[in-house]
């Protein structure tokens, strides 16, 4: 794994730890609540502000410039803001979780350009894994602490992982990724059009899919309350195994697979939860499965926004749609369990029910967002293809004019991808003098004597080419 990977590997993978682990639905804000009698749902409050800050920020930014401060300032207020906690009175905690969930919007918008620009869609999957991995050890570690230790020490330790988050971000900021995005060859060139619409299609699947961890969160978790000491334990255990399978084989299984994979498991969980209902077999059943089955989603869902961002070159309106969707759709699960809980000793029959007619939904939208996926994958491909084609006709029109040689060609494309002398005679893997030898050949075969003048060679064979 390269430096640039890692980094981005480094600052979500601790970043979300924390946020696992505290903010949202964290067990350390619920220890904290509980030790403070604050009956208000801060993890609610964190949630919608966090889902309206995404909104916000996704759609008020334009400019792919302003990713370094969005992660930067995210963190560090993060991390401020999380210090506080520990010194204002308690009735001060949810109007500062507030801002805080608007901090972690910046945090993970400025997130999505490195992710976006500085990992290739092949490995994408495998380095995606690893993060959540992270992310869960972070959780797992910080959860067993809770179990031993005093909450607020407890909650002092986790906001270490946002420092360490911080200081990754940091060095993040320091890679020039235009470079990057520009040199990349291989990868798809960008969208000109945003493409709503289909984003618009992806939202609501993804909708359609989180609406159920409100459900996990408020109703089967508080199910299944009587074995939450053995749940602090085995919970994060099938999670974190599928994804270490996913981050082994990542590089070479069909992006498709996750997704199918978890949408089967989270079938199978709730049909679990509805027929071994307030059982020991059924609690280790149903944690499995619909652990898995998120472990696949989370993982489908944030590769795919990274390779549609990759395409449209708009990272932030990309998890705007994406994200806003899943956090919303947790919350909306949520408050909609409540309301299924309050119906009688049967509400987890109806949770099971509608849970499953909304995966069956999403059965339907899947087929779709593949073809339509493709579709812009070939039509890129296509469009990558022929401005390639122009460049070859242009580039022989050139060579054959003037007879150079196939090294000569290999140079003069060098040379006009703007690499130094340095680079070139790197990757021919000849001395600098050598290479100077066979650029002064190029230059008397084309009767030109800089780089800027083989531009111009370059620019006017082109001006003929369009006009013939």
């Amino acid at each position: 794994m390269v430096a640039t990977q890692k980094y981005v590997v480094l600052s979500i993978g601790l970043y979300f730890g924390w946020l696992l682990s505290v903010p949202f639905n964290g067990p350390i804000i619920y220890a904290s609540m509980a030790s403070n009698e604050i009956n208000i749902s801060i993890p609610t409050i964190y949630i919608f502000a966090h889902a309206l800050g995404l909104l916000t920020f996704g759609k008020m930014l334009k400019k792919a410039e302003h990713w370094r401060g969005l992660i930067i300032y995210g963190g560090a207020l993060s991390l401020v803001l999380g210090l506080l906690v520990v010194f204002i009175p308690p009735v001060m905690w949810p109007f500062i979780y507030g801002i805080i969930g608007f901090c972690s919007a910046m945090f993970v918008l400025g997130w999505s350009y490195p992710y976006a620009h500085g990992i290739d869609n092949k490995s994408r999957m495998k380095h995606m894994a690893l993060a959540i991995i992270i992310a869960n050890i972070v959780y797992v570690v910080l959860n067993v602490l809770l179990t031993i230790l005093n909450p607020q020490l407890v909650y002092i330790m986790a906001l270490l992982s946002v420092a360490g988050s911080l200081r990754f971000s940091k060095l993040l900021t320091r890679v020039d990724f235009e470079n990057i995005r520009n040199s990349n060859n291989g990868k798809l060139k960008e969208l000109p059009v945003f493409p709503g619409v289909f984003m618009l299609i992806v939202s609501l699947l993804i909708f359609g899919l989180y609406i159920n961890g409100g459900f996990m969160y408020q109703v089967m978790y508080s199910s299944l309350a009587k074995y939450e000491n053995v749940a602090v334990f085995y919970r994060s255990l099938p999670y974190i195994a599928v994804l270490a399978v996913m981050w082994r084989y990542g590089n070479v299984l069909q992006k498709q697979l996750p997704i199918y994979m978890g949408v089967s498991f989270m079938g199978l969980a709730f049909i679990s939860f509805l027929l071994l209902y307030n059982t020991l077999p059924g609690f280790f059943l149903t944690e499995t499965l619909i652990q898995a089955s998120f472990a696949l989603l989370d993982l489908f869902f944030f590769t795919i926004l990274g390779d549609i961002s990759a395409m449209n070159g708009e990272p932030f309106r990309t998890f705007c749609f994406g994200m806003t969707a899943t956090v919303g759709a947790i919350l909306v699960g949520g408050l909609l369990g409540e309301q299924l809980m309050i119906i009688g000793e049967r509400y987890y029959l109806f949770t099971a029910m509608f849970a499953l007619s909304a995966i069956f939904l999403t059965f339907l939208i899947i087929p779709w967002m593949f073809e339509k996926i493709n579709h812009i994958y070939n039509t890129s491909n296509d469009k990558e293809t022929a401005i390639q084609q122009t460049k070859m006709e242009i580039f022989q029109n050139i060579f054959a004019a003037h007879s150079l040689t196939t090294r000569e060609v290999e140079i003069v494309e060098y040379l006009l991808q703007g690499l130094t002398n340095k680079q070139i005679a790197a990757k021919l893997y000849v001395s600098e003098n050598t290479l100077k030898t066979h650029i002064k050949n190029i230059y008397y075969k084309l009767q030109i004597s800089s780089r800027r003048e083989l531009m111009h060679k370059v620019l006017e064979n082109k001006e003929n080419h369009s006009l013939g």
